[in-house]
């Protein structure tokens, strides 16, 4: 803005001399010469600089609110990856427990075939043997977080016992499990097969 569009706002350089601005604008006039116009044009492309001190100029509101749409933009987009990233954990964590699941319901059969032998094995040595691979394989699915559910001595528990027997001991308590028919197991939130038992009925 030259000093020659200046001067045109006012009547006269002898008046800004001798007088207030007239202006609606409250601003510090420098070496008594009005620097604004009536209405600040200043657009996005601003290129007064410090000289414009006028209180309606917008150059200052645009680059706020330009810069606090982009702030709203990339919270938006940091939102909707952390929502993509809990997601894909979700659905990596499910899958992975599927595949568990899948394998340990196909290698029950053979734990089953372990209590069955353990019934009909005489030879003391055969029968440590036999103990011997099946807490291996126990103390393995516990690491992928499967757990043999335990049953003899403790109280009835219909969600994670099955109860098909019952007997009469008045030396136990009721609903004590005397015996384990077939063995249950379980994660920490999810029984994947029941234990069946029997139980003790006074």
């Amino acid at each position: 803005m030259s000093k020659k569009t200046n001067k045109k706002n006012c009547e006269n350089e002898e008046l800004l001399n001798e007088e207030k601005c007239t202006c609606n604008h409250n601003h510090k006039h420098k070496h008594k010469e009005c620097s604004c116009e009536d209405k600040c044009h200043c657009d996005d492309n601003c290129t007064c600089g410090d000289e414009c001190e006028c209180e309606n100029c917008n150059c200052q509101n645009n680059i706020d609110d330009e810069a606090i749409g982009y702030l709203e933009l990339a919270q938006r987009i940091q939102a909707d990856f952390e929502n993509y990233k809990r997601r894909n954990a979700e659905v990596e964590k499910n899958s992975f427990n599927n595949g568990v699941y899948a394998f340990v319901s196909k290698l029950l059969p053979v734990m089953d075939s372990f209590k069955q032998a353990r019934n009909t094995i005489k030879d003391e040595n055969a029968l440590k043997g036999l103990e011997l691979i099946h807490s291996q394989i126990v103390k393995a699915l516990s690491s992928f977080g499967i757990y043999k559910i335990e049953c003899v001595g403790q109280k009835f528990d219909p969600n994670l016992h099955n109860a098909v027997l019952t007997d009469c001991d008045e030396t136990k308590e009721d609903e004590i499990i005397l015996e384990e028919l077939q063995e249950g197991f379980k994660t920490e939130n999810k029984v994947i097969r029941h234990s069946v038992v029997k139980i003790n009925k006074l």
